[in-house]
């Protein structure tokens, strides 16, 4: 029986998509394009992939917390209670989201619709084949932080209206989880990737699938008996 085609992981990046192995995950290609414009590809091997916070965005990052802890403890209990919980479960999901660029959303929504052509068709897609399709992916990894987070800033708010008026809060609450359940179940949940996805040129769209040609090879290689040379990159 035929295997199916399937991408299991890859990772855009503001220069580029990655496109991790099925079977070897440590190892991947990556696409992108040079200083003149050319698409290229190159092998990689993993290296610590991470959405890490920068120093200077923790200072930033601490000083709003605490200044909307102090804004809220001024104002009333529900304020301040909704602050708090804002700050231990939203507001790193938030800053996390908040620092994709343009360019890293261009080629994650690319990313998207290569995947999903390449997974439809069972080969390679052609420009026009990946234009067709969507840019949000039920599949995106960044699902779980977008998903969470569009759950814990409803419940933010919904903690200071409980502080306010308690039936009303039982009520809002009740709202929310009817709505969190359809969305979830209609696959609605997507579309909160227009924040960390923008609409992509065929530029990104080339740089797609030149790295999904280059999967393709990149697998046949890594079952092979001989084995591939691999080059550690930034």
């Amino acid at each position: 029986m035929k295997t199916k085609k399937i991408i299991k992981e890859a990772v855009s990046k503001p220069d580029g998509i990655i496109f991790y192995s099925n079977n070897y995950p440590l190892v991947g290609v990556m696409s992108f394009q040079d200083k003149s414009g050319k698409v290229q590809t190159k092998k990689v091997i993993r290296i610590e992939q991470s959405n890490r916070i920068t120093l200077r965005e923790k200072q930033i990052k601490l000083l709003l917390e605490v200044m909307l802890i102090v804004i809220g403890a001024i104002t009333n209990i529900g304020c301040f209670m909704a602050s708090i919980y804002f700050v231990l479960f939203v507001s790193t999901h938030l800053t996390i989201v908040l620092k994709n660029d343009k360019a890293t959303g261009k080629y994650h929504a690319a990313e998207h619709k290569a995947i999903a052509a390449y997974e439809k068709y069972q080969r390679v897609p052609n420009l026009e084949e990946v234009r067709t399709f969507s840019r949000f992916s039920p599949k995106c990894g960044s699902r779980f932080i977008l998903n969470g987070l569009a759950k814990r800033i409803c419940f933010t708010i919904d903690i200071y209206v409980i502080f306010q008026n308690i039936i009303m809060g039982i009520f809002l609450l009740l709202i929310i989880e009817m709505i969190m359940y359809i969305a979830k179940k209609t696959g609605c949940y997507k579309y909160l990737q227009i924040f960390v996805t923008s609409k992509p040129t065929d530029k990104e769209l080339e740089v797609a699938i030149a790295g999904l040609q280059q999967f393709e090879v990149m697998e046949q290689e890594l079952t092979s008996e001989h084995g591939i040379s691999i080059i550690k990159t930034n």
